[in-house]
Formats: structure tokens, C-alpha cells, sequence
């Protein structure tokens, strides 16, 4: 899925935590949100990309609009009808730093964490 930046992206850091989606589900949302193909930003270091912690949950970093697209990457990957589908249901967003915060504080809010972790 090739995405062009919308105008309320911004370059920033979250979580994405598996709650119910088996092995092979997880690593079609990650490959979806992760990599190039999610935002054209003017910067390599801006593009999109993650890191996985464990087997359920990765971070991501990079310039995301507001509108990460969830509900329908996950109908897409588990061939349900998009008003079907709680996000909650299926896995955590944590967004560091909370909406609109710079990326210096996205990515300081994501160092703390991972230093407590």
C-alpha cells in the first residue's frame, strides 16, 4: 500500500502490541505499517520503519498522519467487513508522547518507556 504524507502527518514514535491476532496476522500489520510503502517522506531517516521487541510488539518510528488507517488494515488482513472491526480488540497503539507532541518528545516518551521496560 503506497501512501502519500498527509497534511497531519508528523515524525513520530509508537507502539503497536498484539492482543489477538495470531503469528502470521501480526506480521502482516507490521509489514504493512513498516517500510517505505507507508509514507513518502523527503528523508530516508523519515520513512517509516520498526523494531521488534518481542514476538507481539514492535515500535515504530517515522512521519504518520493522524489517520494510521487501522480499522482497515485490519479487515484487510483478517478478511472482515471494516465497520466490524474494534482496533482495540486486536491490538495496542500506544502513541509516545501523545498526539501532537514533537519528535524529540515522541522519542524521549519512547526511551523512557524502554528504559523502564
Amino acid at each position: 500500500m503506497m501512501r502519500e504524507m498527509a497534511p497531519g502527518a508528523w515524525h513520530r514514535y509508537i507502539s503497536v502490541e498484539n492482543v489477538a491476532l495470531d503469528s502470521f496476522q501480526m506480521r502482516e500489520v507490521v509489514g504493512a505499517l513498516g517500510g517505505a510503502g507507508w509514507c513518502i517522506a523527503p528523508q530516508p531517516a523519515q520513512q517509516c520503519h520498526s523494531r521488534r521487541l518481542d514476538a507481539g510488539m514492535y515500535i515504530f518510528e517515522g512521519i504518520l498522519d493522524d489517520n494510521l488507517g487501522l480499522q482497515e488494515l485490519l479487515a484487510d488482513v483478517l478478511g472482515l467487513n471494516v465497520e466490524s472491526i474494534n482496533v482495540a480488540d486486536y491490538i495496542t497503539v500506544t502513541e509516545f508522547g501523545g498526539m501532537g507532541a514533537t519528535w524529540e518528545q515522541s522519542g524521549d516518551a519512547c526511551r523512557t518507556w524502554l528504559a523502564r521496560r
